[in-house]
Order: C-alpha cells, then structure tokens, then sequence
C-alpha cells in the first residue's frame, strides 16, 4: 500500500505558499460562515461555499503534474506577497527599535536605513547606492 501511494504522488506539484495562503483564506471564511450563521442565513451558506471551493482548488493544485503553470502561478503570487510580507517586518522592527533606533529612507534608492538614536545631527551613507545626507537622530 506504501509503494502506491508514493508512486501516486510521485511527479504531483504538492504545497507551497500560495497553498498555504488558500488554504488558511478557505478555514478563515469557514470560521466567518459559522460566526454568521444565525444573523444571516443567505450570506453564512455562500462564505461555506466559497470556502469549500478554495479547498477544492488547494487540493487540486497539490494534486496537479503541471508544475510549470502552478509554479508559474506560486511566482504570481510571491511577487504580490514579498513586499507586504517586507512592509509588516519592518513595522515590527521599527516598533520593536523604538527606543534605541531611527529609521531613513535613503533619498536616492530609497532603501530603508537604521540608525541609533540620540547622536545629534548625523552623516548617512547609503550602503546600497552610497550616497551621503545629514539627518537628526
């Protein structure tokens, strides 16, 4: 039984992020769909309905051998998701920093720099682009 079922997942796509990401759309409109239930009726049944049809098509996708189209739609995905995911994890750092750091954006590349705090007036050099500003820190 073992020898089969790896031959039949053998070549299939399987998850990966996008993956991840519907499937946790799919639980969250389904939880939605239960807190509903008793208000509305009409929209309870189709926040279900899509919910199952994510599903459907996360368990497709996992099941697919064209792995070039889901890779291809996984890159899709990604390239909308890196910058979001980028932004968060600097909003927590710079919470997270608050007491010791600053944080610039270079004028030129617009990169995002750190600094420590409560130095005075400061020379900048970008990293990336190299270019020099003066800032209050």
């Amino acid at each position: 039984m073992k020898e089969k079922l790896m031959k039949f997942f053998w070549g299939r796509y399987g998850i990966d992020p996008l993956g991840y990401a519907i499937i946790i759309i799919s639980m969250v409109l389904s939880f939605t769909s239960s807190l509903l239930g008793g208000v509305s009726e009409i929209a309870s049944y189709a926040l279900w309905i899509i919910s199952y049809v994510l599903l459907a098509l996360e368990i497709f996708r996992m099941l697919s051998r064209n792995l070039y189209a889901r890779r291809r739609e996984n890159d899709k995905f990604m390239g909308i998701w890196k910058p979001i995911k980028k932004w968060f994890k600097l909003q927590y750092n710079r919470i997270k920093d608050i007491k010791t750091h600053r944080y610039f954006s270079c004028p030129n590349c617009k990169n995002n720099l750190r600094v420590p705090k409560g130095r005075g007036t400061i020379t900048i050099t970008c990293p990336v682009c190299k270019t020099k500003f003066d800032r209050k820190s």
